[in-house]
């Protein structure tokens, strides 16, 4: 699907088949002055939490009433809050660590942690940890780094792959990544690896070829399917640069101008 303004499109590359989920929407009442400034908001269709100016509210399908949390003492200042498998959770990455933080009833508490530096392109800003419905995938310190960006065997570190649980914070090994380097994202509860450019070593000038040339001749792309990964056809459209539950999105120019 695709929709363009002037000279710009915004292309959804569903890479899932069959019907889509139907997404949860809040409505929740304006209360004048009762209505708390909200700075973080996280829930589904059993929990409703907001993170305010005042401290934490919960909403209970009529209205908001003050809650007791301990996210301040525990979570990291930069995190991001996410609902999954019928509870509330938090990850952050500071330190070159991954963590990932439970909320049971009113009291958060770490339940994994494992090394983290994975940066795909400073271009990016979204779904810097891959995420599915029910795990989270870790890749290995050495992934998309300058050590292989031009070397990589098959026992290469960099092709480690592990993933957290989001039921009980289990990690497990996974198989092991077709490739040192690239873009890996989630959509429809499906992990992705996307070749596109290489790690950005000395500054933007480096990239292996252009965004036109990859986008003709088209970048090596897999699925992780259960024990293995599968060859994809090459990805001819232009990077993806923001991600909904069931739909990778990306931005590129119209040649003709007006709408289409």
């Amino acid at each position: 699907m695709s929709k363009c303004v002037g000279r710009f499109c915004v292309l959804s590359l569903l890479l899932a088949s069959g019907a889509l989920p139907g997404d949860i929407v809040w409505m929740v009442a304006d209360e004048g002055p009762r209505t708390p400034v909200i700075t973080e908001i996280v829930g589904d269709d059993t929990r409703t939490l907001a993170i305010t100016v005042g401290g934490a509210a919960e909403f209970d399908g009529k209205g908001w009433h003050p809650v007791s949390l301990n996210t301040e003492s525990v979570l990291p200042a930069s995190r991001q809050m996410f609902a999954a498998n019928g509870q509330i959770a938090a990850v952050s990455t500071e330190d070159s660590t991954l963590r990932l933080y439970f909320l049971r009833g009113n009291e958060w508490s770490m339940v994994a942690s494992l090394p983290f530096w994975y940066q795909p392109d400073g271009r990016y800003s979204s779904q810097i940890v891959p995420r599915g419905d029910d795990r989270i995938y870790v890749p290995d310190l050495a992934f998309h780094s300058c050590s292989v960006a031009g070397v990589c065997p098959d026992a290469a570190a960099a092709r480690r792959l592990r993933s957290i649980s989001l039921v009980d914070g289990s990690i497990r090994e996974e198989p092991s990544l077709p490739a040192c380097w690239g873009r890996l994202f989630t959509v429809s509860n499906r992990l992705y690896l996307l070749q596109q450019y290489e790690p950005m070593c000395g500054g933007p000038s480096i990239r292996n070829g252009s965004n036109s040339g990859t986008l003709s001749a088209g970048a090596p792309f897999y699925r992780l399917d259960g024990d293995r990964w599968t060859t994809l056809d090459p990805w001819t459209q232009a990077s993806p640069l923001a991600f909904t539950p069931d739909a990778a999105w990306a931005f590129t120019t119209n040649n003709e101008d007006g709408a289409g």
